[in-house]
């Protein structure tokens, strides 16, 4: 034998129970047909006659590919032991139960033993690595809802980030847009742009919280902004005695409204039913 009656100790049974389950298999098979045949529900045996035929080619399987693996096997050990040292890491790192996960922790560091000392010449190296394809399985199994939550907040916290860039850059960009046209951006334009400024404001106070409205204040604020950018610009008119005096009304009462809301405390609101939802 080109290996050791230890290294292949597990493949040893494994003809013998190839020929059962394909025995079983074909019973079932028989069996589903005969149900068939007499109008009855014959699912149910062929699922049994199914998985044994799926648990006959594993164990034949694991036969044919037994050379590569036993010539590969400390390479393999080494990759699987790495891999399950890295589920339980996970335990930690999600901060999962740790009384419900001992079972299956415990189970993983037996695998990783038993690799470790298939690796040094002491004991099968494919039995080895079926424990440490079974325990990581339980594991990730176990695992898979913790690193789901952990997937959707940091896709989470990936899209309020996306979202309040966005909202800074479209309250800049408005204004630029106010600055630059001066007095022909009117009262409504220079309103929705302080509403913007509020908004944004608020956005990054709630995600600096933890807070869930951060998004929609980012949007409110993405809103505003774009209203103040797309407003009609004032017509400019001969000047006057009551135009002028209007026009100093008009940016006396936006400045006023512009101190109100970039001021925080007291004054703070929150904007996303619009100007509506004041309650001043």
């Amino acid at each position: 034998l080109a290996y050791s009656a230890e290294a292949i100790a597990s493949l040893i049974g494994r003809p013998d129970q190839a020929r059962a389950l394909l025995d079983q298999a074909e019973t079932s098979a028989k069996e589903a047909l005969a149900a068939q045949q007499s109008g009855q529900n014959a699912y149910e045996t062929l699922e049994v006659a199914r998985r044994a035929l799926a648990l006959a080619h594993h164990q034949l399987e694991s036969i044919t590919q037994a050379p590569d693996q036993l010539a590969r096997s400390s390479e393999l050990l080494t990759a699987a032991i790495g891999s399950i040292t890295s589920d339980i890491s996970d335990v930690t790192r999600l901060k999962a139960d740790p009384v419900a996960f001992k079972p299956l922790v415990d189970s993983a560091q037996a695998a990783i033993s038993g690799g470790h000392a298939a690796q040094n010449g002491q004991g099968d190296p494919l039995a080895a690595l079926e424990s440490l394809r079974l325990a990581e399985a339980a594991l990730d199994e176990a695992l898979a809802p913790l690193r789901s939550a952990e997937e959707r907040a940091q896709r989470a916290q990936s899209g309020i980030e996306a979202l309040l860039s966005q909202a800074d850059s479209e309250v800049a960009r408005a204004n630029q847009h106010v600055t630059s046209h001066g007095s022909l951006v009117g009262f409504d334009a220079r309103s929705q742009l302080s509403f913007a400024r509020s908004a944004l404001q608020n956005a990054h106070s709630f995600h600096n919280q933890g807070n869930e409205s951060a998004a929609a204040q980012a949007r409110t604020a993405i809103s505003y902004a774009q209203s103040a950018m797309t407003a009609p610009l004032t017509t400019p008119q001969p000047s006057s005695g009551s135009r002028i005096a209007d026009g100093l009304t008009g940016a006396l009462v936006w400045s006023v409204l512009d101190s109100i809301l970039s001021s925080g405390g007291s004054h703070r609101r929150s904007w996303d039913s619009g100007w509506g939802g004041s309650s001043w």
